[in-house]
């Protein structure tokens, strides 16, 4: 298998920075991709050589692209590094429709990055609208990364804008699994709403228990209106 000169230190640096020891962070390794890696492997590259697809299985934990370790000249510094988000995930939101009282929207999230740009479709996956109402609609999102924040909006396709447009930024976590931030969008009662908004990967680990927990933090959550400065 053909190795490639990489930024060894920085690998170390970033798997330490995640509070992984050799050991440790080879097991989750091999729970997260069911690949296993060796501890020569690792060690050896953490010295500077390493073959692409072992590299890759790694990154997969540390949560950053290839290219950091690869081309470390051009992403010597760390707030430059790109986390890979290709994949589905889920997207918790509070929606609050006309006439009704704010409620939990949970949406699959299909994204696809291609260096620090991100697209995707988010399809609702379950919601508990009071009457038991379902948006059908699907939303296109575009965004783009930096650092460790990703900033985008979405929208319907075909929709005369602004009804459904909406904006959102985010902090990605550093095993690059999970994001949270907020979101805010025209309402069809002509309000903005800011709503909190987290994404969790479906492949995360222990990704039901976070589920559960997410759910039971945003069934607290409220929502926010504007504008507010013309009501009583």
């Amino acid at each position: 298998m053909k190795t490639e000169k990489i930024d060894g230190l920085r690998l170390r640096e970033d798997r330490e920075a995640l509070n992984y020891s050799r050991d440790s962070f080879l097991e989750m390794v091999l729970t997260k991709t069911g690949s296993k890696v060796s501890l020569s492997t690792l060690i050896r590259a953490e010295q500077g050589k390493c073959s692409k697809p072992n590299l890759r299985l790694m990154c997969k934990v540390i949560g950053f692209v290839i290219e950091t370790y690869l081309n470390p000249q051009s992403l010597k510094e760390k707030e430059t590094h790109a986390f890979e988000l290709s994949g589905k995930w889920r997207s918790y939101f509070i929606e609050d429709d006309m006439g009704s009282a704010p409620y939990l929207t949970i949406e699959d999230l299909y994204l696809n990055q291609n260096n620090q740009s991100v697209e995707g479709i988010y399809e609702v996956f379950e919601s508990y609208h009071p009457d038991g109402w379902v948006r059908k609609s699907s939303y296109k999102m575009e965004g783009f990364t930096s650092a460790n924040i990703i900033i985008g909006k979405y929208y319907v396709d075909g929709r005369r804008e602004p009804a459904g447009l909406g904006v959102f930024q985010l902090i990605i976590s550093p095993l690059g699994d999970f994001a949270e931030g907020f979101c805010s969008s025209y309402s069809d009662d002509s309000d903005l709403t800011l709503s909190r908004n987290v994404w969790l990967r479906t492949d995360s680990l222990d990704f039901s228990a976070k589920d559960k927990k997410i759910r039971k933090k945003m069934e607290l959550e409220s929502i926010i209106r504007a504008p507010v400065i013309f009501r009583g």
